[in-house]
């Protein structure tokens, strides 16, 4: 029975999980080429096969030492595990090696990576094999201590998404009609005072009288406003600076001149006292709002009439 017991621990071994047996595993570094100018990259592709489950560990520098002062190297993507026939996996990892210096055989090498397959307690230290790589370059008597280190690759932002989302579009709408009420306003507020410049000072009069036909008008607001309106339209009608003088040098100055009867003159002194009283002194609107205003309109209309009447001759008998 002992005599035969080695050749049943074998069978055991392979028929039977979870007893430990001798595992084999392989390590190949593939190049992706031999010959690479001094600003090119070469590819490395690094596989580890052997028995499922495989667990691979990676090295901080990955490179050995003489070849740690010839290239600079990183890796591509991650670390990619496949299973394969015979209840094996396939571990592989790419890396990128940017050279430092040129020559004709600028030794790459990778350093073992530790290495447990199956059910093999013990770790394993598969050996890369090395390769010698053609650097080559325009410049003449490369050294070491004249070399850099490659520039990387600048990272590109990301992608936008290619459509909007409702959220956009609906900032879009309401930006949109936000502007258009902005624009809006601002032309109205434009032809309103374009239109005001187009009226002719009877108009312009007129339309101030309207405004003062509300009754909810303070007292000191409504002699203010009815007195700029009437001495404006003065000032407009005869040229006279109706707003800078007083009641008293404006009704002698318009006494003055031929255009203006002594009726309407008179009219639109005690008009003008209203207001002023009204105004400077506190006194109530006498004798009210509403005939104020009449005898302002009066004035005016007057004033239209008698420039749009023809001009009588003089009598020549």
């Amino acid at each position: 029975m002992r005599k035969h017991r080695p050749a049943i621990l074998g069978f055991l071994c392979l028929f039977v999980p979870g007893i430990a047996r001798a595992a084999d595993v392989k390590a190949t570094a593939v190049p992706d080429r031999t010959t690479v100018r001094l600003s090119e990259p070469v590819r490395v592709r690094l596989t580890i096969e052997g028995d499922a489950p495989l667990r691979v560990d990676v090295p901080n520098e990955v490179l050995d030492d003489t070849a740690a002062a010839l290239w600079r190297v990183r890796p591509l993507g991650p670390v990619v595990v496949t299973d394969v026939a015979g209840g094996k996996q396939q571990w592989t990892q790419e890396y990128r090696a940017d050279p430092y210096v040129p020559g004709d055989a600028v030794r790459l090498a990778f350093v073992p990576f530790r290495v447990l397959a199956g059910t093999d307690p013990e770790p394993k230290m598969p050996a890369w094999a090395g390769m010698d790589v053609r650097v080559v370059t325009g410049i003449k008597d490369a050294s070491l201590a004249d070399a850099r280190p490659p520039t990387g690759i600048e990272e590109l932002p990301p992608v936008p998404p290619a459509g909007a989302s409702l959220r956009d579009w609906a900032v879009r709408i309401v930006g949109g009609i936000a502007i258009a009420i902005v624009i809006g306003a601002i032309g109205w507020r434009i032809a309103r005072r374009h239109r005001r410049k187009w009226l002719t000072p009877v108009q312009r009069a007129i339309a101030a009288f309207d405004a003062l036909a509300d009754d909810a008008v303070p007292p000191a607001e409504f002699a203010d406003r009815l007195s700029a309106a009437l001495r404006t339209f003065v000032e407009q009608d005869t040229g006279t600076a109706a707003t800078k003088l007083t009641t008293t040098e404006l009704a002698a100055a318009l006494g003055t001149e031929t255009v203006w009867p002594a009726d309407a003159v008179e009219e639109l002194k005690q008009i003008l006292d209203c207001c002023d009283a009204t105004k400077f002194a506190g006194e109530p609107v006498a004798p009210d709002r509403t005939a104020l205003v009449d005898a302002a309109r009066r004035i005016v209309a007057g004033r239209a009439e008698a420039k749009s009447a023809p001009a009588v001759p003089a009598s020549t008998t």
